[in-house]
């Protein structure tokens, strides 16, 4: 209850337990279709002798024939090698035993369980084990050498059968078992939202996690000395980064070329060149101390370039000193390695992806505890179950179901698939090859054994066996590790490539703030907002190009950043950079409820834009007959324009201006306003109807904002005669509707 991410995960898993059951369904299907042909192609055909060297017992075969039938396979063999070929004792040294011959199917483990097609239970039990892939190889080839029934079997007489096979694979592991995959991941995005989404409200949530994290850069300090310019000038200069780093691809190419037991000579040139690589790293660090003093430990990037080389100087002193038993000198050595994550920070796809991983963290560790919580109460219920098992192939001293550690980490080793199958045909163990828990008690009641009721036997169960292990690799392997993939995919979505926004724009962001704002104080002055718009749409931004697109949109982006601003406030970094990015994307971007109410935001702002429009050209009139009017020459008055030829001047110069600033056309741009809704005005509401109205009455009806100022009119006397003359504070971030 206290972890979300790991909530989410179990409503994921639950809510698509139906679509899963749907997969599960098609699965035995083909189940069913694959078991019901491989019955009739492979029932009673994967006999064999125990002894391969029978075949000169055939009377009635001639001398070298591979044929050998299945009633000379009678009589006892002596062997070196077990069940796996293995020697009983060392290859060295062979030592034979006696063993009988047995006429029966591949068996693995002293509890004779293997696989086989002779009905059609075990048929779906041998399915299933090839498409864990585990050992599916070995019941391919034997596929190869069936001949017919009674008969031993033939190296690869029958090729043809592995098609069956192949074609298994193909279907239950390639397409039915991967939609689970898209079952799950389809599951997590409908919990957390994102099913309904589309492509722009996607890569828009993923860029609002990126604005989150987003923050100033901190202001360049340019050494004012002309030695430590020069310095910071070399460090900053791009072929200097790149001869790091192709420093850094040498040096662990060096690296890997190391081997054990390599001669003296080649260990004295790599102490040389280490120490060559190690001159580099440090001068590299000397110059950027001596370029940024203190400010050099303000890059984490750069602190652990210092622990690194620090860690490598001190190892190879250590080394050159005698000192290899040194524990010290051991993890030292380790650490040498992390050179190689020097990479990441100069390789900026890498360092994106390794970002997305970290963010990732939080999700798998909730799928990690998922996992476990799963493997634990699997193994309390097999400690339950096979506790006391007689040990065999799979089963051993420190892997089996005698206590919960050792119950986990059997668990574990089945999750991995490794020879998961042997494990479970050792817990599947019966008479007559282990002892039942009536014939334990009996022997130690007749020794004489205190608390001989108490005793157990070290049977297990085939059907609990087979039902146990199915049901766990089931569920664990292609259920809860395939959540690891889920959970990956849904961190790991990145940007695409058609979206407007990139990091390349957030960084030149970054950049055009840093020099607003050289004290790193995360706020400029509200006056520098048009110099910010303008130098991002010189830089090709969007940012800025989306609101110079006309006059409006800039005051409509200006008005929703003043809002709750006293006159003279300062514009803070993080805020203005979400407003910018939002009206770059539009209100089509967010998620549906944040799409209406952006809408909303969207209209009011846009009115208050076109009022404040319209009012500063009407004042521009006023301006110029007051101009006019000042001179009291009624010869100038009458000569001078008349107050449509300043409006239609006005008109037209500001139309020219819009379009030399849209000669670069910005890459996005929302549109000024999305609905048509009723709007708020400002306080004064009887000045902004005088001056709409005078406003109107002044210029011509062709003018292109004069739609916009007749509704907004329309609108505030139509408030007005609803509500009383003083207007109520309201702030339009917080309306809940219209």
């Amino acid at each position: 209850n206290k972890i979300k991410s790991l909530q989410l995960l179990i409503v994921a898993v639950q809510a698509c337990a139906v679509d899963m059951f749907n997969v599960m369904l098609l699965w035995i299907f083909a189940f069913i279709v694959f078991g019901i042909v491989g019955v009739s192609m492979f029932a009673g055909m994967f006999y064999s002798c125990s002894d391969g060297d029978f075949l000169y017992m055939n009377e009635n075969e001639p001398d070298g024939s591979l044929v050998g039938w299945r009633e000379n396979c009678v009589g006892i063999y002596w062997s070196s090698v077990n069940l796996d070929g293995d020697s009983f004792v060392a290859d060295s040294m062979e030592t034979k035993l006696l063993f009988p011959r047995v006429w029966s199917n591949p068996a693995d483990g002293a509890s004779s369980l293997g696989y086989h097609f002779d009905h059609f239970g075990m048929a779906c039990q041998t399915l299933f084990e090839v498409s864990t892939f585990e050992q599916w190889s070995d019941v391919l080839f034997a596929s190869t050498d069936i001949t017919r029934r009674g008969q031993q079997p033939i190296s690869k007489i029958a090729t043809s059968n592995s098609f069956f096979f192949h074609a298994w694979v193909v279907l239950s592991c390639f397409f039915v078992l991967q939609l689970v995959i898209g079952v799950l991941v389809d599951a997590i995005n409908q919990k957390s939202g994102k099913a309904l989404y589309t492509a722009l409200q996607r890569n828009w949530v993923q860029m609002e996690l990126q604005l989150s994290r987003l923050k100033p850069l901190k202001a360049v300090v340019i050494p004012k000395s002309k030695f430590r310019n020069q310095v910071w000038a070399t460090v900053n200069y791009s072929t200097f980064q790149n001869t790091i780093t192709v420093v850094i691809l040498l040096n662990i190419l060096f690296m890997a070329s190391e081997s054990y037991g390599q001669s003296d000579d080649y260990t004295l040139v790599s102490i040389y060149i280490n120490w060559g690589f190690i001159v580099i790293y440090l001068a590299e660090i000397l110059l950027k101390f001596v370029a940024y003093l203190h400010y050099f430990f303000v890059d984490p990037w750069n602190v652990f370039d210092f622990v690194v080389v620090l860690s490598s100087i001190t190892e190879l002193t250590l080394s050159g000193s005698g000192g290899s038993g040194l524990q010290v000198l051991r993890v030292l050595r380790i650490l040498k390695v992390f050179r190689t994550i020097r990479l990441v920070r100069r390789a900026r796809r890498l360092r994106l992806i390794v970002g997305a991983l970290l963010r990732s963290i939080p999700h798998i560790a909730s799928s990690l505890l998922l996992l476990a919580l799963f493997v634990f109460l699997f193994a309390v219920l097999g400690m339950q179950i096979f506790a006391g098992v007689r040990m065999g192939y799979g089963l051993h001293r420190r892997n089996n179901f005698d206590n919960a550690l050792y119950g986990c980490l059997l668990l574990l080793r089945v999750l991995t698939g490794e020879n998961w199958e042997t494990v479970m045909r050792d817990c599947g163990i019966e008479p007559p090859f282990c002892t039942t828990t009536d014939e334990a008690i009996q022997e130690m009641i007749r020794r004489g054994v205190p608390d001989a009721a108490e005793t157990i036997g070290d049977c297990g169960t085939q059907m609990g066996s087979l039902v146990f292990f199915d049901a766990f690799y089931l569920i664990g392997n292609n259920v809860l590790l395939n959540l690891f993939i889920a959970v990956l995919l849904d961190n790991f979505f990145t940007l695409q490539s058609t979206f407007v926004l990139s990091e390349s724009h957030l960084e030149s962001f970054q950049k055009v703030w840093r020099d607003l704002d050289p004290l790193s104080r995360g706020v400029i002055s509200i006056w520098r907002f048009r110099e910010l718009v303008e130098r991002l749409h010189a830089d090709n931004n969007p940012l800025g190009s989306c609101v110079l697109a006309n006059e409006i949109k800039f005051r409509c982006v200006r008005i929703e950043l003043m809002q709750d601003r006293l006159e003279g406030q300062e514009l803070e970094f993080l805020e203005t950079v979400s407003t910018l990015s939002i009206h770059v994307v539009g209100a089509h971007g967010l998620p549906y409820a944040e799409m209406v109410k952006r809408q909303e935001k969207m209209a009011y702002y846009s009115q208050l834009a076109a009022v404040s429009r319209v009012t500063s050209l009407y004042r521009s009139v006023t301006k110029h007959l007051m101009t006019y009017s000042s001179t009291g020459n009624e010869e100038d008055m009458d000569a001078g324009p008349t107050i449509a030829q300043i409006c239609k001047n006005l008109s037209e110069d500001y139309t020219r201006r819009e379009t030399v600033a849209l000669a670069h056309p910005p890459r996005a741009a929302a549109s000024v306003a999305e609905i048509s809704l009723s709007a708020l005005g400002t306080k004064d509401l009887d000045r902004a109807i005088m001056d709409v109205r005078a406003m109107l009455e002044a210029v011509q009806r062709t003018d292109r904002y004069t739609a916009g100022a007749h509704s907004a009119l329309l609108q505030l006397i139509a408030e007005r005669e609803r509500r009383s003359n003083v207007w109520p504070q309201e702030n339009p971030k917080r309306r809940e509707g219209v």
